[in-house]
């Protein structure tokens, strides 16, 4: 059962091998023993592209229910390498938002997976924001956070919000299953000296997530809300400062 989600790929590395052929000349001075022999070119080194950034796991965390039915799952957030254009969140994104389908529009796609643990079918929900985490001072006013959706005809920037900083989603699993929603963190960048600073905008940010629950009704007796709280601490990631039961994970 996925409330929203979507899958998308990841970039690959290139290996790049320069290889160069010795030519030939006449032997002219064959009757002149006593000449050296030319010296043999020396080998070409070996040149590697550089390698691609990869996907990084910031956020790694097992969750437990507190209800009585022993509800338990595990949380992972993983950011992708920045990209130009519009992000896949349908084809009315650019209209409503205001942005082109060009390299003066970049995003961040973020893969939330919830993997359900639990004999029983499970769900979380919470509320993601962005927040400052230093580098270059307090970026937040230029990246909106957007949450993709199955529902097509969901808009977004309805408000007038072109980069709004926050959101709140629910993704549920069937039983010992997994499940993924994405966020998408999209900033203009209008001029070659925007374009540069992209990469160091997205990772002076930092994605808070709070007020994790259940609200599940899939095991007997009488229903309450459940709350997820972590089993031990985080091995990426951290409780947040200022709430030990939400979870705060830093982008750079």
């Amino acid at each position: 059962m996925v409330i929203r989600a979507r899958r998308v790929a990841g970039p690959a590395a290139a290996l790049l091998v320069v290889a160069v052929c010795a030519g030939c000349g006449f032997l002219e001075d064959l009757a002149t023993p006593d000449d050296p022999a030319p010296a043999a070119p020396s080998a070409p080194a070996v040149t590697a592209a550089p390698a691609e950034p990869a996907p990084r796991q910031v956020l790694a965390v097992p969750l437990e229910d507190d209800r009585d039915f022993p509800f338990s799952a595990d949380v992972s957030v993983v950011t992708w390498p920045a990209l130009d254009g519009l992000p896949p969140l349908g084809s009315r994104f650019d209209d409503d938002c205001g942005l082109a389908d060009d390299a003066t529009t970049q995003y961040v796609p973020v893969e939330v997976s919830f993997g359900n643990r639990s004999e029983a079918v499970a769900a979380l929900s919470a509320g993601v924001a962005l927040f400052p985490a230093g580098g270059s001072g307090d970026v937040t006013e230029e990246v909106g956070l957007f949450i993709a959706s199955g529902d097509p005809t969901v808009r977004y920037c309805q408000g007038g919000d072109t980069t709004p900083a926050g959101d709140h989603f629910a993704v549920g699993a069937d039983a010992q299953r997994p499940s993924s929603v994405w966020l998408y963190l999209v900033r203009r960048a209008p001029t070659p000296e925007e374009r540069a600073r992209g990469q160091a905008v997205f990772a002076a940010l930092g994605l808070r997530f709070s007020a994790l629950e259940n609200p599940v009704d899939s095991v007997p007796g009488p229903w309450k809300l459940g709350h997820w709280t972590a089993t031990r601490p985080p091995s990426a990631g951290a409780p947040c400062p200022d709430d030990a039961t939400a979870l705060c994970a830093k982008l750079g």
